[in-house]
């Protein structure tokens, strides 16, 4: 009978507790921002069948809808107002809000994808701190986002937020670089044409121009210091079938990541079981019994490249050693076999 010790020693338990924590720590804010992603397709998938089952008239209605919203507010002669996101930057209560997706839809006016950092947000009517946990806002006193020439909408999104991307990594964004927003039926394709940092006040950097279509992308910077704003202007251009097949591809791979990471969580736990089962296999002693040649060798090695072990049949050709739990490849005259443990409990090893 194999010699009985703990299943696991301290050793064995810290390297486990180490890689579970190493794990957790290193998949969090993936799993995080996947988690996030898939509840925005979710609640965008809400917005574009909002109000009707027949889709082409729900995206008709929200389009007409934005855009005359924006004729109002191209009449009302509104203020640009930089406070709602500067509160919302400086609050420390931003952690605490709670997710309430049938508010966030009645909110929610576009869709931005920026495919080259992988940016996929619902885009609500107004600032607020509370919004700004969930996705882009609308910049208070901007343009709605439907295009048209003296039109500039500021989508303003956080960075550095615990379990969200948002616009963290909005810097990477150069020249050339495209982004895009869905409007009810409508799909605007912009290429960014300027990049800006400038301080919190300064509200003429956020005019329209004149003639031109410009939608101008705004978070805070630098990285957790929030003391300026950056700003990503692109222009207007026209809306092709790569960019239409890019945006499907975004889509879909945006629904298929939280399934990747279901995975990736499946695997790691076979692999977390996986290791701790070596380990309590190799603290346990089991009998290796096993009939040969009468008073032949035989060699045993762990794995491949492990230490050789030799050990010689007695007059009846048996062999009845106890070695620690492991894998062995058992060799001798006209022999050759594997001996591993098949079960934790087993008391000798199984060959094959």
């Amino acid at each position: 009978m194999g010699k009985k010790r703990p299943l696991l020693g301290v050793i064995d338990v810290l390297l486990l507790l180490g890689l579970l924590a190493g794990a957790v720590i290193v998949a969090y804010p993936f799993v995080s921002n996947a988690w996030v992603t898939q509840q925005n397709q979710s609640l965008l998938k809400r917005y574009a069948h909002r109000e009707t089952t027949a889709q082409e008239q729900s995206l008709k209605a929200e389009y007409d809808k934005i855009v005359a919203a924006n004729q109002t507010f191209q009449q009302s002669g509104e203020q640009l107002g930089l406070s709602q996101f500067d509160a919302a930057v400086s609050d420390s209560r931003q952690l605490k809000v709670k997710r309430d997706d049938k508010k966030l839809a009645a909110d929610t006016i576009a869709k931005l994808s920026i495919p080259k950092i992988g940016v996929d947000l619902p885009v609500f009517a107004n600032t607020s701190d509370w919004l700004l946990q969930f996705g882009a806002c609308r910049l208070n006193g901007s343009g709605f986002p439907v295009g048209g020439k003296g039109n500039r909408p500021i989508i303003s999104a956080h960075r550095g937020v615990p379990n969200a991307t948002l616009f963290t990594h909005l810097p990477q964004l150069k020249h050339g670089d495209k982004f895009y927003l869905t409007v009810g039926d409508h799909k605007l394709a912009y290429k960014v044409i300027a990049k800006k940092t400038i301080l919190p006040t300064d509200v003429h950097a956020l005019k329209a121009v004149p003639g031109k279509d410009l939608v101008t992308l705004m978070t805070c910077t630098p990285y957790m210091i929030n003391s300026h704003r950056l700003l990503v202007t692109g222009i207007r251009v026209p809306y092709t079938k790569q960019d239409e097949a890019k945006q499907q591809f975004d889509e879909w791979f945006n629904r298929l990541l939280p399934w990747l990471w279901v995975a990736a969580a499946l695997a790691f736990v076979w692999l977390f079981c996986h290791v701790a089962r070596l380990l309590m296999v190799s603290r346990q002693d089991y009998q290796l019994k096993l009939t040969t040649e009468p008073n032949s060798p035989i060699t045993v090695r762990n794995g491949h490249f492990g230490k050789k072990r030799v050990f010689i049949a007695d007059a009846q050709g048996q062999i009845d050693e106890m070695l620690p739990g492991g894998k062995y490849h058992v060799a001798g005259p006209n022999l050759k076999l594997k001996a591993f443990v098949k079960h934790l409990r087993d008391e000798q090893f199984t060959l094959k």
